[in-house]
């Protein structure tokens, strides 16, 4: 677009000038499509219009869309880096150097707090720079990656630091499964559709991430000896090499021929065993829901408390997601892929599962408002979700189920 220049230009239209701030308009613009749907499903032509260029004038500031990529992670690298080193750094404001035990605990939770409610405002404040991290750096290489591997092993050690100082039985490895599974509901509350205003909604989630924090560490469940399974069908091995491809190049990004290659036979023959690429995804929303699901009737059917019925989701949902990290993964972010016709249907039996967690959650929390309750059930999933992709510990389970209850019930001191 051009402009009249009234000055005595005789009405000559003046070149267009390029905003001074264009590389960062392309950075929120492209942050927003790859948080909501995947690097691998967005064009350079789209991140073009929706800062009203073309998508070859994307190319003027960034070398690649990898490159584009690389700068998102690099960025939100940064804003977690800076808002962590301040957090933390400011180290005793209130601490008079004497007091008791119980006053040194107070004033370590009081620091963590701070650094908690810190770094849920910067998420609050760019959930699509931080949703682009969580869900695209598992796939940047490590080329790409290097320049901020440093700030990402410092960002951790402060929390691991700063957890272990204040909950001593909290160890580095479990100290990093909390912190993912905080990341990871808070950005999901942050991208999501909020009814509450900042402020109560800060205060919330700050008060479960506590609680997930300074949740009791929990022994491992021994695991029962698994010497034997009922081998896959054919279409089973085609939907879990979907899966596997799926969850690191996103579902735009994978064509059948690859997922036929994958799988040990070519892309035309998957035909016989899917209608098309939608109908694989299908195929996972319908597992996923399905497996959930069980979990949920068993828990509500079998429960003798409110308080029973919270663990047993938890653990189930955890067990689920630890064992089947790829169809979760899909799941959890591939719905705006699935057909239209599908799409309802599927989107019921998530509601269903939902409201039967809110259900218990709703029990337990009658301090909360119905938009708060169903707002921790929402998120409890990605925070569980979060954490599991990574983790094989023996105590993995255990602690994501942990965590899930905690997040629910709350910082309840």
């Amino acid at each position: 677009m051009g402009s009249v220049d009234g000055g005595g230009s005789g009405g000559v239209v003046a070149p267009t000038r390029r905003p001074r701030d264009r590389k960062a308009q392309i950075v929120d613009a492209a942050a927003e499509l790859f948080a909501r749907n995947g690097f691998g499903a967005v064009g350079i032509d789209e991140i073009g219009a929706a800062v009203g260029v073309t998508g070859p004038a994307i190319y003027r500031h960034f070398r690649s869309k990898d490159a584009l990529l690389a700068t998102i992670i690099e960025q939100s690298v940064a804003l977690v880096d800076e808002v962590t080193r301040q957090a933390f750094d400011d180290d005793g404001a209130d601490d008079d150097g004497g007091g008791e035990a119980g006053r040194e605990r107070d004033d370590r939770d009081g620091h963590l707090h701070r650094a908690v409610v810190a770094t849920i405002g910067a998420v609050l404040g760019q959930p699509a720079l931080l949703g682009t991290y969580l869900r695209e750096r598992p796939a940047l290489g490590a080329e790409a990656a290097a320049p901020f591997v440093p700030a990402e092993r410092a960002i951790r050690r402060r929390w691991q630091a700063a957890m272990g100082h204040a909950h001593p039985d909290v160890d580095g490895a479990r100290a990093g499964l909390r912190q993912d599974a905080v990341i990871g509901a808070v950005n999901a509350a942050a991208l999501a559709r909020r009814d509450l205003a900042e402020a109560p909604l800060t205060a919330l989630l700050a008060d479960s991430a506590m609680a997930v924090i300074a949740a009791p560490v929990r022994a491992a469940t021994p695991e029962p000896e698994r010497a034997w399974s009922v081998p896959r069908s054919r279409r089973q091995e085609i939907l879990r090499a979907a899966l596997d491809l799926f969850e690191h190049r996103g579902f735009g990004g994978v064509g059948m021929d690859e997922i036929g290659e994958a799988a040990g036979t070519s892309g035309p023959a998957i035909y016989r065993q899917y209608d098309s690429k939608a109908d694989i995804l299908v195929d996972a929303f319908e597992e996923a829901g399905q497996r959930v699901a069980v979990g949920v009737d068993e828990a509500l059917r079998e429960s003798g408390s409110a308080a029973d019925a919270l663990g047993r989701l938890a653990r189930s949902y955890a067990t689920v997601a630890l064992e089947s990290t790829a169809l979760i993964t899909v799941t959890e972010r591939e719905g705006l892929s699935l057909p239209d016709a599908e799409r309802p249907r599927i989107e019921r039996r998530a509601r269903a599962i939902r409201d039967g967690w809110a259900a218990v959650a709703t029990e337990l929390r009658p301090d909360l408002a119905p938009v708060e309750v169903r707002l921790l059930v929402r998120t409890a999933f990605p925070l569980v979700n979060g954490a599991a992709r990574g983790s094989r510990r023996r105590w993995a389970a255990d602690e994501l189920a942990g965590a899930a209850e905690a997040w629910i019930l709350g910082d309840q001191k």
